[in-house]
């Protein structure tokens, strides 16, 4: 099991993010769009810190399938 925030060091529990400015990820991805908290903090960095962590340990275990949970960021 791996979580993108536990690995870019995000605490837990931890407010809700939502994506503000764009539709989906990829806004994110070229600087569009943020992540913002519920308490109005950007966590942009932190997002694309784990996952890019993320995506660097399922290529260096050449994972294949991801099951990823119902209404998880």
């Amino acid at each position: 099991m791996l979580c993108p925030e536990c690995v870019a060091g995000m605490p837990t529990p931890r407010p809700p993010c939502e994506i503000t400015g764009a539709r989906g990820g990829d806004g994110v991805l070229m600087g569009i769009a943020r992540v913002v908290s519920a308490k109005g903090e950007d966590k942009t960095q932190e997002y694309l810190a784990g996952a890019r962590e993320a995506l660097a340990l399922c290529l260096a275990n050449k994972v294949r399938v991801a099951i990823l949970k119902n209404g998880s960021p």
